[in-house]
């Protein structure tokens, strides 16, 4: 019996060495199962951000859902609790963040952006210069709306499923802001 014990123990600090119950990408590290609004989530996808003309690395971001699903549209759909982590990689610029993000929302909402314009520039006044190490956190809570953590200051709730889609779907709509990123987020690769 002290032999099993011993190898159990054994093997549990292994298998925390090697890391399990959390993925990790350039040394940005996700839980593996998180709870928020009383709901267990599960980390779908990760991926690398790749943008600008050098396609610098800009952040890791992870995809929670309450249940894996490969089907982006499915996600972007759901009703449920889903949250985005971006863990940034490299410093970006206040300017470049709110440029892109603007374009994102604008892309996907189409004639639908005048529904949503307060509600975007709210978050654009959130946006300051995001130095490496630092995140952003978007949780969807239905009922709620989108909650925004911004280098871990709570900044608000930005009301509306409508709202909630098409932030999303900036990562996850078609066209999504980087093809090779919403395929990892999905949990699979194109």
């Amino acid at each position: 019996m002290k032999v099993f014990a011993g190898l159990a123990l054994l093997l549990g600090s292994v298998l925390l060495s090697m890391g399990v119950g959390a993925g990790e990408l350039k040394g940005m590290k996700f839980a593996d199962e998180i709870e928020v609004a009383g709901k267990k989530l599960v980390l779908n996808g990760m991926g690398i951000r790749e943008g600008g003309v050098n396609r610098l690395k800009v952040y890791v971001a992870g995809l929670y859902l309450e249940s894996k699903t490969k089907n982006h549209r499915r996600i972007l759909r759901s009703k449920k609790v889903k949250r985005i982590e971006l863990k940034f990689l490299i410093n970006v610029r206040e300017d470049s963040i709110v440029t892109a993000w603007k374009e994102g929302f604008e892309k996907h909402a189409g004639a639908d952006y005048a529904k949503i314009k307060d509600r975007v520039n709210k978050l654009l006044t959130w946006m300051s210069t995001t130095d490496a190490n630092q995140s952003y956190v978007f949780t969807y809570v239905p009922e709620k709306g989108l909650e925004c953590v911004i280098k871990g200051k709570n900044m608000g709730i930005l009301a509306g499923p409508d709202f909630a889609k098409i932030f999303f779907a900036i990562w996850l709509g078609s066209p999504p802001l980087d093809h090779k990123l919403r395929s990892h987020l999905r949990g699979s690769a194109e």
